[in-house]
């Protein structure tokens, strides 16, 4: 997957044994285009790439990549707060 960061570089993004990866490169099949507080969102799990995309917080180059994005993305355990009130 492509991702722009705010200086407009391209790099990729992979996740290899639950580890996010990111390298620099020239082609993919799909391109995202998200901002660093819905990245992090989607990395935590809070929130998923169908609702950012329902919601037009996330471009994505080719519509027919949204499932795999979102199975990509997915996190089984969301946060939870543990702190007492």
């Amino acid at each position: 997957m492509r991702l722009h960061d705010f200086e407009m570089n391209l790099f990729s993004k992979e996740a290899i044994k639950g580890e996010m990866k990111v390298f620099e490169c020239d082609h993919d099949d799909v391109e995202m285009v998200i901002d660093i507080a819905e990245l992090s969102s989607l990395a935590m799990g809070v929130v998923t790439v169908q609702a950012l995309f329902m919601l037009s917080k996330v471009k994505i180059s080719d519509g027919q990549y949204l499932h795999a994005l979102h199975q990509f993305f997915f996190v089984l355990d969301k946060p939870t707060c543990i702190t007492a009130f």
